[in-house]
């Protein structure tokens, strides 16, 4: 079984997620959309903004025959569930029938209603059984920027993208709501307050 190594230099244009401040953007890859750890995540551009640098690589291994789309999620990082930014997907036939199997490129990505929002810069290895990784560093990234790779919107991927924006959006609602009952419970007890404070100096005024 062969291997595919994925060096991401980085991505603009990145639609901006953050209710506050900056996205905090990684990408992660795969070639199997049924298994949640099968895939692989760059590092974290923190407060990378609309573009994230990474110059980072990864190895998905034991890649099947039938594997030959590479599903790729640009991801904001929270604290709590992440927030997916933008998604792509790669027929890796480009790569298998590059020379050396080898395909620097710059791809698009795409927002939950499939507009083009953004760019990523990868350089993508098929490596055959017993090769070694090739050096990451950002050394690819002028190859990259100068040509476009083929992308393709897989329904199932695009579903996917919109279900974990969902989850997301189902926190945010969540905190918003948790955070209206602290301000509701803390003005009654200000309210209470204020009533034993008028009665106890009623009471003073008496005696």
């Amino acid at each position: 079984m062969s291997s595919l190594q994925i060096i991401a230099y980085g991505a603009n244009g990145l639609e901006d997620v953050e209710r506050f401040g900056k996205n905090d953007p990684y990408a992660r890859f795969t070639v199997n959309l049924d298994d949640k750890n099968a895939s692989k995540k760059t590092k974290t551009h923190h407060d990378g903004g609309k573009t994230a640098v990474w110059n980072d690589s990864v190895v998905l291994e034991n890649l099947t025959p039938e594997q030959t789309i590479l599903y790729v999620d640009v991801i904001d990082q929270e604290r709590g569930v992440d927030e997916p930014i933008s998604f792509t997907a790669i027929d890796l036939h480009q790569v298998f029938q590059a020379p050396n199997n080898h395909l620097a490129a710059t791809f698009d990505l795409y927002n939950e209603k499939g507009k083009a929002r953004g760019e990523i810069y990868l350089s993508i290895y098929a490596l055959s059984p017993g090769q070694p990784p090739h050096e990451g560093g950002s050394t690819g990234r002028s190859l990259a920027e100068g040509r476009r790779g083929q992308t393709i919107i897989v329904p199932k991927h695009q579903a996917n993208f919109k279900k974990a924006g969902n989850k997301e959006g189902a926190q945010d609602v969540a905190v918003a709501a948790g955070a209206a009952a602290l301000a509701a419970g803390a003005y009654a007890l200000y309210k209470n307050h204020k009533a034993d404070s008028a009665v106890k100096k009623a009471e003073k005024r008496e005696a």
